[in-house]
């Protein structure tokens, strides 16, 4: 989980919270919901503060491609086979142009 805060062309403190997923699997999970885990009286007071403070969100799903990407040397360092993938192998040969084809 990562926050981050909007300093700049937003309207009023906005904050950004979001978490890396090794696989879009990881969204089909089952989580606790926050009513069970608060309560019907904590709960309560958690949307009592939701709805003071949230004026919306949203949901969006990224999918990062290393292949397009040109990290520094020190974001690469933290897991280079991610960050410098190997091109893919070429097995065959391609096949030569017949003049059919042409």
């Amino acid at each position: 989980m990562f926050v981050s805060q909007a300093l700049l062309g937003d309207d009023g403190p906005v904050y950004y919270f979001g978490r890396y997923l090794s696989s879009p699997a990881e969204l089909d999970e089952p989580r606790p919901r926050a009513a069970d885990i608060l309560g019907p009286d904590g709960y309560g007071k958690y949307l009592g503060v939701l709805r003071a403070s949230v004026s919306h969100t949203e949901h969006i799903l990224y999918r990062v491609r290393p292949d397009l990407s040109l990290p520094t040397a020190e974001v690469a360092a933290v897991d280079p086979a991610f960050r410098n993938p190997k091109p893919p192998l070429v097995t065959s040969k391609p096949k030569p142009v017949t003049e059919a084809k042409k």
